[in-house]
């Protein structure tokens, strides 16, 4: 994984998150990715929070890149 891939995985998700600010579920959505190209690995850390700015949800997804391609 690289830089360009973390870019893209933090745009997918925040995308495929967004029905949760729409439906007010949630008021904002964080995704932060960090790839670890030594390792083929990348790292997803999303987190969820509600009106008051408390943070909901807070969630790590890792993935072995090679496995995916």
């Amino acid at each position: 994984a690289s830089d360009v891939d973390a870019l893209w995985a933090e745009a997918f998700a925040t995308q495929a998150l967004a029905p949760l600010i729409e439906a007010r579920v949630v008021a904002r959505i964080a995704a932060t990715a960090q790839a670890a190209p030594a390792r083929n690995r990348l790292d997803l850390a999303i987190a969820l929070y509600g009106r008051d700015g408390a943070q909901m949800h807070s969630q790590v997804f890792s993935h072995y890149w090679g496995a995916l391609r």
